[in-house]
């Protein structure tokens, strides 16, 4: 017995994907690297360019990786299940042997069996008859490696030629299928020679060439010259040679003959193997009629490697003609070293030897490998049979040694060691340990992030890296957001970064600590923060009034009224002087009176008659229609998107709009112009027609965008309308939000005691609505306002005396 040659593993971080760059072969029907191998799939589909799998399966002639290895054909009395290519049907007569005899008898290497058990993968020995022989020899050499739970390759080198094998054990009663490897094709596209080309003229290069013998093709059903080999006649006896990249195991050759003439000429020739330049195996064709396929199998198996095989012609005429040499065998591979091209290398256990047709290890994979040729662990598991998980505190893609387990790429955050097993010590954290907590942590900090438990006092921030505020009381302040627990005196705010007004009271000017509103205000000031002045017109040396409301705490100076005593008191004076004869005082008041008593009666027609048309007026209006006054229309109920006539810039100060329930200061324009140039009441909006949202303080001479209506008259929504004094006394007493404040709103023109003074006497019309100076009123009042009454005062410069006058205070 020879002994078997096995790939020892050589313990390297390359993986085997590493070692072979595979590219596409563009050629059909090949594979590899160089397009050097033939596919075999079932039904003669294309196979995988790179590595030659087969989607569809192997050709019943093949199996094995990549379809490549030859299946020696075998017949087995009475068991059809065997022979069916079906792994579906199995055994079904128990544990008695399973005989098979070879079609062709050869030296076999290695078996393949299926089985429906996987308990059962490695309970078959195969026992051999070698042929000639009369019993069967058991494989004493045996091994075996699992291809997958119900596969297993089954090695018995044999140097005498086979011709039946017997399967035994209790594995044979869940026996399925069964493969006898015969080797695969070594020689195709290898480095020919002939000693001659036969020629005519015309015929193209490629006719009768060395290389035709080994180019897939065996003759049959195609030109012959273009897959053939033919030596020239007129040379001395023709010979064809090829040679190997690597050294050769061969277990037996055919030759295939040409078959349209001729094939006579390769009767009697002579075959040599050889590893030069001294071992050889010389085979004589014995002669005879010819053949279509000639079969050599050296007997016994020859026993060296083989680099080179030699065919010679003994034929008559000199001529040698072959159409395809196929030599069948293995690869001699260096120890530790498996593939079609011996381009991988071995991992097993112990670095014993591994199958080289496979990579399979007859004693497992070494730690760090596993699956049927031993491939290295996937990333994150090491151990045997890769059955262990690294760490999950390994860095980067949670790696480790595939032997050890020791993590590769170093650890997570807050972990350390060779395993990455221990956490970070205490005042330590980060990548690798390395980084030191703050020193302003109160306790140590989080060992991955460096979160502190809890900060030093006067500091705050994950890492407690900053500062409380300075205006914070003690400097403490909240340890994630640094807003301050409590201020010191005189400042407020998130960190006590504002100060709170100099008008304050106390000594240290206290507010509240959030909103900045004083405690109490010093004299002559008032409001939340202490910011309005008094009125100068408040009684008494201090001008003091109400800290809230403004309202003067001693009553008001001579000659003004009101409860902040901010509206000046005119009183109409009658002249005291007779005619010249000392006229009567009495004469004089009672004319006074009488003057005043049709005043009031004409002022009193006048009111009637004006709220009269008003009422006309309202009671003739429809929804959404302007009165004639260009004001909104006061009786109307506007509806969501609904609009009131236009109204000038100067009346839009706070009015509410209806659309949507926008809040109240901030209204939509309509933006459509009439004939005369101004915004159209009568226009109908379309969805969509509307301008941005504009605040009262841009609308003073805010320019309507589509058609240049003019500048002071926007098209606005209004929640309701008032005119004249109804609006007036609206404003002051400011019973509704849906209203403009009073302190932006009047019947005079802005600035001037004396147009209001004319106003009040003269309008005939309803009185648009102006601006209101400070000195008439300067802040909304909730108190209701008495109903209009008459006065008499001094009339302003410019006025006749003896006039009474009437108008809202």
């Amino acid at each position: 017995m020879v002994s078997v040659k096995f790939c020892i593993l050589f313990i390297t971080t390359l993986s085997c994907t590493s070692c072979l760059a595979q590219t596409t072969c563009g050629t059909n029907g090949w594979f590899g690297a160089t397009c050097r191998y033939m596919c075999h799939c079932r039904g003669n589909t294309q196979c995988d360019r790179a590595d030659g799998s087969c989607s569809s399966g192997c050709h019943d002639d093949w199996f094995g990786s990549a379809c490549q290895y030859s299946k020696i054909a075998f017949t087995a009395t009475g068991l059809s299940w065997l022979t069916d290519n079906d792994a579906a049907t199995c055994n079904n007569e128990g544990t008695q042997p399973v005989n098979a005899t070879l079609s062709t008898p050869v030296p076999i290497t290695w078996i393949r069996a299926v089985v429906n058990d996987s308990a059962y993968l490695h309970e078959i020995q195969l026992n051999y008859e070698a042929k000639g022989g009369s019993t069967f020899e058991a494989c004493t050499s045996q091994l075996t490696a699992a291809v997958d739970d119900k596969t297993v390759d089954i090695f018995c080198p044999t140097t005498d030629v086979v011709s039946q094998i017997s399967l035994t054990g209790a594995g044979v009663a869940r026996l399925c299928s069964l493969y006898i490897s015969g080797g695969r094709n070594l020689a195709l596209k290898q480095t020919t020679q002939q000693s001659s080309r036969f020629s005519t003229d015309g015929s193209p290069p490629t006719s009768w060439v060395a290389q035709n013998a080994l180019d897939g093709k065996t003759g049959v059903g195609v030109e012959s010259r273009t897959t053939c080999t033919h030596t020239d006649p007129q040379s001395p006896p023709g010979s064809w040679t090829v040679k190997f990249l690597k050294n050769l195991d061969v277990n037996r050759i055919l030759l295939y003959n040409r078959q349209d003439c001729c094939s006579q000429r390769l009767v009697n020739f002579q075959l040599t193997a050889l590893l030069a330049p001294n071992d050889r195996f010389v085979y004589n064709e014995p002669g005879g009629s010819p053949k279509i396929i000639y079969t050599v199998v050296p007997s016994p198996k020859i026993s060296f490697p083989v680099n080179e095989v030699n065919v010679l012609t003994r034929s008559s005429d000199n001529i040698l003609t072959l159409c395809e040499v196929v030599v069948f065998g293995e690869n001699s591979c260096q120890d530790g070293q498996y593939g079609l091209d011996c381009e991988r290398q071995c991992n097993c256990r112990n670095q014993t030897n591994c199958f080289i047709h496979s990579g399979g290890c007859p004693f497992g994979c070494e730690p760090g490998y596993a699956g049927v040729d031993c491939m290295e662990c996937q990333v994150g598991r090491y151990g045997d049979d890769c059955s262990r998980i690294c760490n999950d505190t390994c860095g980067g893609d949670n790696s480790c040694d595939r032997l050890s387990g020791a993590c590769s790429l170093g650890c997570d955050p807050g972990y350390t060691g060779a395993f990455c097993e221990t956490m970070c010590p205490d005042g330590t954290y980060g990548a690798g340990c390395i980084s030191a907590c703050s020193q302003t942590c109160a306790t140590s900090c989080d060992y991955i992030s460096g979160v502190c438990g809890a900060c030093s006092s006067g500091f705050f921030g994950f890492r407690c890296q900053s500062e409380c505020s300075t205006d914070c009381s003690a400097q403490t302040c909240n340890q994630i957001t640094g807003a301050c627990d409590s201020c010191e005196p005189g400042f407020y705010g998130h960190v006590c970064s504002e100060q709170c007004s100099s008008n304050c009271s106390g000594s240290d000017s206290a507010c509240n600590r959030i909103t900045g509103a004083c405690e109490s205000c010093e004299l002559g000031v008032y409001g939340a923060t202490c910011s309005k002045l008094c009125s100068v017109n408040c009684a008494g040396s201090g001008n003091s009034c109400d800290q809230e409301e403004g309202t003067c705490d001693e009553g008001c100076d001579e000659g003004y009224i009101g409860e902040r005593c901010d509206v000046r008191e005119y009183m109409s004076v009658e002249s005291a002087e007779s005619d010249g004869s000392g006229g009567s005082t009495e004469k004089s008041w009672g004319i006074a009176a009488t003057v005043v008593a049709v005043v009031i009666l004409i002022l009193a027609v006048v009111v009637v008659v004006v709220l009269l048309i008003r009422l006309r007026k309202a009671s003739g209006s429809t929804r959404n229609e302007p009165s004639d006054k260009g004001h909104a229309n006061p009786g109307a109920e506007l509806g969501s998107g609904e609009y009131s006539s236009p109204v000038t810039a100067e009346a839009q100060t706070t009015q509410k709009v209806v659309k949507n329930d926008v809040p109240v200061d901030t209204r939509y324009c309509k933006m459509n112009e009439s004939p005369q140039g101004h915004a159209n009441p009568e226009a109908e909006l379309e969805s969509g027609e509307y301008s941005s949202p504009v605040t009262a303080e841009a609308q003073t001479t805010q320019k309507v965008a589509e058609n240049d209506a003019p500048d002071d008259t926007i098209y606005c929504t209004t929640n309701e309308s008032l005119q004249g004094t109804n609006l007036y006394e609206k404003a002051i007493t400011n019973q509704s939000n849906d209203y403009m404040d009073a302190s932006t709103l009047a019947m005079a023109t802005p600035g001037s005691e004396t147009a209001l003074y004319d106003k009040a006497e003269n309008d005939s019309e309803p009185p648009e609505y102006y601006e209101m100076t400070s000195t008439m009123v300067n802040e909304t009042n909730t108190t209701p306002k008495p109903s209009p009454r008459t006065v008499t005062a001094s009339p302003p410069p410019g006025h006749s005396s003896g006039t009474v006058y009437s108008f809202l205070d």
